[in-house]
């Protein structure tokens, strides 16, 4: 079975520019997307919790924002980027927001690069690298996993270069991971990495010393899981948010950046696919098969989920780098010692530039997910402080606005029944759907996007009257006789 060994690009020394200058490229290219980086309805309410976190130095272990579930058990198991994000809007607002988005992803590319250079010549490690962020770039928002990007890349880095050595990696990557389990709940994703190289490790030692390669590793692994833990939350509770991240079925299965991945028009993750199914075929690229496997997993991680599609972005060009130096470069390739560039230098100059950018730049989420004029029109009629009817994409907005809602993107604390409920009312999946959740929960107004369904028999349910309507948002309020 082939063994993984290490190469390094000679040209790296003319070639130290890449890493420094494809990092600001992607920093670029984020915050070019502008509001689109902030177009999600869950930035609003992580704002919004991260608020609320520091105006009670704690993190809340219940819901504080619905009236649906008053009380109910909710943990803020991202508490840190919501603190983070919080921070950076107060100072510097919408704009920062984005720029702190766009210094993750610069950041975290620049970091990738810098590692690829142990193995690839500059313009390879420019394509890998370009073609890494065309399948990350599907899941580019001001949201909690953005934040560990930097994170993602430098534990994989890490256990790459462990196994390069063949030795453990060093315990100060434990720090990395108690960072990265109070920041997202993917740090579970990188605790099941860690294992997947451990058993690689294992695998390939030689029976005279895999003893001690499973001590050494074994020790890694039980640390990693057990830093994992070191988190506001209940570590059971803890662990079962965390694999729900990895899951994706039943509550979270609508949701868009859950849905499989569609091929019905070009995307960057069909033509990455493609393009290793040319390698494959052309059978240049000799793949060790373990790596194969991780491969394989990461490409069905992308598939099954479209948020995934970083993982796979972001982790396998570490993974497979040394066999794809062999396939480019062969033996002829001597192995040099590589200075790698000080992650600070990155962060350093990406902060002077965001601090510029942030300071002159006029974003703001679309009304897609803002809907303020609706909003401003229920308040006109007195209704904010009466129960509402709100679609799933409005749910941050009301959030900040200060209006309890009936849900949000806090789908672990709604769970699948109540989600299905509220699927079948907004799309009048069954018959009485809609009429039995308004009662259900005293609805008195409705906040919902055209072309719902629901709209369509508000319209005509008696009791109710259509209040407001523009492109984005409706508003239907219901008429109380006598008020």
């Amino acid at each position: 079975m082939a063994e993984i060994g290490l190469r390094v690009s000679p040209a790296l020394a003319s070639g130290e520019w890449v890493a420094p200058l494809l990092g600001a490229a992607i920093f670029g290219a984020v915050l070019l997307k502008g509001s689109a980086v902030i177009g999600d309805p869950d930035i609003q309410w992580h704002i919004e919790t991260g608020r609320w976190i520091a105006a009670h130095a704690s993190v809340p272990d219940r819901d504080i924002f619905s009236f649906s579930m008053p009380g109910a058990p909710w943990h803020a198991h991202e508490w840190l980027s919501e603190l983070i994000f919080w921070a950076v809007f107060r100072l510097s607002g919408w704009s920062g927001v984005v720029a702190t988005a766009a210094s993750a992803a610069g950041v975290g590319f620049a970091l990738l690069a810098a590692a690829l250079a142990r193995h690839l010549q500059p313009r390879h490690v420019v394509i890998v690298s370009m073609a890494a962020f065309a399948v990350a770039s599907q899941h580019i928002l001001a949201r909690p996993h953005i934040l560990t990007w930097p994170i993602l890349v430098l534990w994989t880095d890490a256990l790459c270069l462990a196994r390069e050595r063949k030795t453990v990696p060093h315990p100060a990557a434990l720090l990395l991971m108690v960072i990265w389990a109070n920041l997202h709940g993917s740090y579970v994703f990188g605790v099941a990495l860690a294992g997947f190289f451990a058993a690689e490790a294992i695998w390939h030692a030689p029976c005279e010393v895999r003893l001690t390669v499973v001590r050494g590793w074994g020790l890694f692994l039980c640390g990693a899981a057990l830093v994992s833990l070191l988190t506001p939350h209940n570590p059971l509770e803890n662990i079962r948010f965390a694999f729900g991240f990895l899951d994706g079925s039943g509550f979270i299965a609508p949701i868009g950046e859950w849905q499989p991945a569609d091929f019905g028009t070009l995307s960057g993750l069909e033509l990455v696919l493609l393009g290793l199914l040319a390698l494959a075929l052309l059978g240049r690229i000799q793949v060790p098969p373990l790596r194969i496997l991780l491969l394989v997993g990461l490409i069905q991680l992308a598939l099954t989920h479209v948020r995934h599609g970083e993982l796979l972005g972001l982790v396998a060009p570490l993974s497979l780098a040394p066999a794809l130096a062999r396939g480019l470069y062969g033996d002829s390739v001597a192995a040099t010692s590589s200075r790698r560039m000080p992650p600070l230098v990155i962060i350093g100059a990406l902060a002077l530039f965001t601090g510029s950018w942030a300071s002159r730049a006029d974003v703001a989420p679309p009304a897609a997910v803002s809907p303020i004029a609706a909003v401003n029109a229920a308040r006109q009629a007195g209704l904010l402080k009466e129960p509402v009817f709100n679609h799933f994409n409005f749910g941050g907005f009301l959030i900040a606005a200060k209006v309890p809602v009936l849900i949000d993107g806090r789908a672990d604390l709604y769970g699948a029944a109540f989600l299905s409920r509220y699927l079948e009312a907004t799309s009048l999946a069954r018959p009485d759907s809609l009429e039995s959740l308004l009662d259900r929960y005293g609805i008195r107004w409705t906040l919902l996007p055209p072309g719902t369904p629901a709209i369509a028999l508000l319209d005509h349910l008696p009791g109710w009257t259509r209040l407001y309507a523009d492109e984005y948002a409706v508003v239907h309020r219901r008429v109380v006789p006598g008020r």
